[in-house]
């Protein structure tokens, strides 16, 4: 991560590296990314005061993640915070290194499993290789 002038400027998923999914550990094919008609950022919640699960209350959003793009194997944006002391805070954490990261939350539409010892590329199941998947939110903690 790296602090800018306007947030903190984060890789939002890696294609090379896993994510933890309720399906267990995925990689997320970036050719295979769909987005939302018209979704130009993403809400950022902190995970530690509300549960990614409930998609019906704004409480515990701290911010949203801006100017999401493509660089090679990496997605990347801009984690801009709200102006509250909460987010500030949380902020702070992120940029001395007391949080640990910002992770993302897929849902997958497709991908295919490999089971444990199988190999495709650099990859080494068991991981679930998610084709079409679609960024839902981002989540930060300071329990991961």
């Amino acid at each position: 991560m790296q602090v800018t002038k306007s947030g903190i400027a984060v890789t939002l998923v890696d294609e090379w590296k896993p994510i933890v999914t309720v399906h267990g550990p995925c990689i997320c094919l970036l050719d295979g990314r769909e987005d939302r008609t018209g979704q130009h950022s993403l809400v950022l919640y902190d995970a530690d005061y509300q549960s990614p699960f409930d998609q019906e209350s704004v409480r515990g959003v701290v911010g949203s993640i801006r100017h999401i793009q493509r660089q090679g194997s990496e997605l990347k944006g801009i984690a801009v915070f709200a102006s509250d002391a909460e987010s500030q805070a949380i902020k702070r954490q992120l940029a001395n290194g007391e949080r640990v990261s910002i992770l993302p939350w897929v849902e997958v539409l497709e991908g295919y499993q490999l089971k444990n010892g199988e190999v495709r590329g650099s990859v080494k199941g068991p991981m679930l290789v998610a084709t079409r998947w679609r960024l839902l939110r981002m989540l930060t903690s300071k329990e991961w």
